[in-house]
């Protein structure tokens, strides 16, 4: 169960890191908030294939290893 909490605090991190991102951003350039929230989808989406596709599987690589430790532990 530890190791879903980390994952859990992993994601919120990174979607912290992303947010503030975005707020810098916004104040280094003039668009409006919908406009440089739609940028940002944009760049996921072209870059989900380079960077964001990896990094969710190797999360969910390292949470299946660190469960079957964790079983293969308590037996």
């Amino acid at each position: 169960m530890v190791h879903f909490f980390l994952l859990g605090v992993a994601l919120l991190g990174m979607s912290f890191l992303v947010l503030l991102l975005f707020i810098l951003w916004k104040k280094d350039n003039n668009f409006s908030y919908a406009e440089a929230l739609l940028f940002l989808i944009r760049k996921i989406i072209k870059g989900f294939d380079k960077y964001v596709f990896p990094t969710l599987m190797g999360l969910v690589y390292y949470s299946l290893i660190v469960y079957i430790y964790d079983y293969i532990i308590n037996l």
